[in-house]
């Protein structure tokens, strides 16, 4: 209702949705993000803190985002970061979310009045309450540029990581304060393949389940999601995949790598879909280890983007932003 109201009025619609970045909390707060990135015209993330944060919370607006026409992402970013937060933090902040596919930022927050708890509520204020707002134009600027550069073409990630989160669903615990061992299990072992992939350069989107039901298909041998097409998907380590998703990859030829055990379960019921899914030509099946997913990843699809230190080595800590502006 509310993206139609837009719609209606001619209004972008714009946000980001509560608990992004761990499974239990979204399964709690609104189940999968991605799933509702749909219906923004501006899908959008919220960065807490000074810390640069878990990197799917990105990825996944990022992903959606391309796979469906959306040429910006949002971040509301500096909240709970501190009334002391220096230009060279902000900076640090958001150069890392633009390299993960951010591309406006929506700085958090301007404060009326700084009186009594207004202080203290989830600093910093950006305003004129700061000794530095005269010189803010340094920084805004900057983010300005940036925020066009990152924002021109479309993503050039043609590896697609099928996201685990409904396999979550499949492993949660609701007597457990936390989701339970199995829950955490399906997360700890994503969380580690989101963070090798990103830190070998291997460019990734994420590929919402229900987002594969409604704009996947096969085009040429290869997964297509909207506007996106992989040259190979990954299978993170899961106890579930939807019936639409395997029929989906029974119909590729690119390769699948499947992670970690064959799942006996589709759609949560007892099937042997998966083990027959596995025996195709196209697909692997490799341990459940980030570092052998991106080193098979690079065997059978290639690396169009390697960024190296002069000992030849992966420079792990640098992030790409790989865009093609055509």
């Amino acid at each position: 209702p509310l993206a139609t109201w837009c719609k209606d009025h001619e209004l972008l619609f714009t946000g980001h949705y509560l608990f992004e970045d761990d499974f239990y909390s979204m399964i709690l707060a609104g189940g999968s993000v991605m799933a509702h990135y749909e219906y923004l015209d501006i899908p959008g993330i919220d960065h807490l803190g000074r810390e640069p944060g878990n990197p799917w919370t990105t990825l996944q607006a990022a992903s959606a985002a391309a796979q469906l026409g959306k040429q910006r992402v949002v971040c509301e970013i500096f909240g709970g970061a501190g009334q002391s937060l220096t230009f060279a933090e902000m900076k640090r902040l958001a150069d890392y979310q633009a390299a993960l596919g951010a591309s406006f930022f929506c700085p958090h927050l301007t404060a009326f009045t700084l009186k009594g708890d207004a202080k203290r509520d989830f600093p910093p204020t950006l305003s004129s309450h700061q000794p530095w707002w005269e010189h803010a134009r340094v920084l805004t600027d900057y983010l300005a540029r940036v925020s066009w550069a990152v924002g021109r073409g479309r993503r050039a990630s043609d590896v697609l990581v099928i996201h685990p989160l409904l396999s979550a669903y499949g492993s949660l615990d609701m007597s457990a304060e936390d989701g339970g061992e199995a829950l955490k299990t399906v997360e700890t072992s994503f969380r580690a393949l989101v963070n090798e992939l990103t830190a070998e350069h291997i460019g990734f989107d994420l590929g919402d389940e229900r987002i594969l039901i409604a704009h996947g298909k096969s085009s040429r041998g290869r997964l297509q999601v909207g506007s996106s097409k992989y040259r190979a998907v990954v299978l993170p380590a899961a106890v579930t995949w939807l019936s639409s998703t395997i029929d989906l990859l029974e119909k590729v030829t690119c390769p699948v790598i499947i992670a970690g055990e064959l799942p006996g379960r589709v759609s949560g019921s007892p099937s042997d879909r998966i083990r027959s899914l596995a025996g195709k030509p196209y697909v692997r099946v490799v341990p459940d280890s980030p570092d052998t997913v991106a080193k098979t990843l690079a065997e059978l699809a290639g690396r169009p983007v390697e960024v190296v230190l002069p000992d030849g080595s992966t420079a792990r800590n640098v992030l790409v932003n790989h865009r093609i502006d055509a």
